[in-house]
């Protein structure tokens, strides 16, 4: 049977990856709503003076 302290290691090591896995979904969430915004950007209709002052 594991010792105590065996099995806290254990637990913490898989809430590290957890933490780990959830951190890197994050930073791939982040990217795909900046490229959204981008390319919202880049298809928002240029107004007349837009355009005027160019």
């Amino acid at each position: 049977m594991p010792s105590q302290e065996t099995e806290f290691k254990h637990l913490d090591n898989q809430y590290k990856d957890e933490v780990n896995a959830l951190k890197e979904k994050l930073e791939n969430l982040q990217e795909q709503i900046k490229d959204q915004k981008r390319i919202e950007e880049q298809e928002k209709p240029i107004k007349w003076w837009g355009l005027w002052r160019k």
